[in-house]
């Protein structure tokens, strides 16, 4: 099996503003949202909510800032956390990380097209990538296809040649540093 839709602009970020190229990028291929052809322009939208999700880095405020853009577009929000094989008291157990507040959970022993082709069939879904450690910034990108396999996105960070299949990654790579223990998919049902 496998979903795609039209590949999405490529829209480059500049330093801690992959989660609006990744808006930007969304917004062009999706009706009923502002067209906000410039990062400049994504950033000005969110930060007249109340509170500004935009911080002083110019990193966004997650999941609060991705709640309230959900809120305002009529969005769909749902956190995938993947159970991770853990130690605890002396025994080997799958243990989901705590879910966050405000965000649908959905818990899977693994992330698969099944999280992604219903939504696909919609609309692109912005994926938010969870950060590395707690010393980096989690990562944005716009999920334009799936397969059994693999994931395929636009990837803000990633320069890409024209004609060439933009990035692709088996769904246990799928991460900052390979596969996560939790993703953020926002899409418009």
């Amino acid at each position: 099996m496998a979903v795609w839709r039209m590949r999405p602009p490529n829209v480059q970020q500049t330093p801690d503003t992959c989660w609006a190229a990744a808006v930007s990028s969304w917004s062009r291929l999706t009706g009923g949202i502002p067209n906000w052809m410039r990062i400049s322009d994504v950033i000005a939208a969110f930060r007249l909510w109340h509170p500004d999700p935009v911080l002083a880095d110019g990193t966004l405020a997650t999941p609060r800032g991705w709640i309230q853009f959900a809120k305002e577009h009529d969005l769909r929000i749902e956190e995938v956390l993947i159970r991770q094989l853990v130690e605890h008291r002396g025994r080997w157990i799958f243990r989901a990380p705590t879910p966050s507040s405000g965000v649908t959970p959905v818990f899977a022993k693994d992330l698969s097209i099944h999280h992604f082709a219903d939504k696909l069939r919609s609309s692109h879904v912005i994926v938010v990538l969870p950060p590395v450690d707690h010393t980096s910034a989690a990562h944005t990108v716009v999920v334009y296809g799936a397969d059994n396999k693999r994931v395929y996105y636009m990837d803000p960070n990633a320069r890409w040649e024209k004609d060439k299949l933009r990035e692709r990654a088996k769904y246990e790579e799928f991460g900052q540093g390979g596969g996560a223990s939790r993703y953020l998919l926002i899409w418009k049902p």
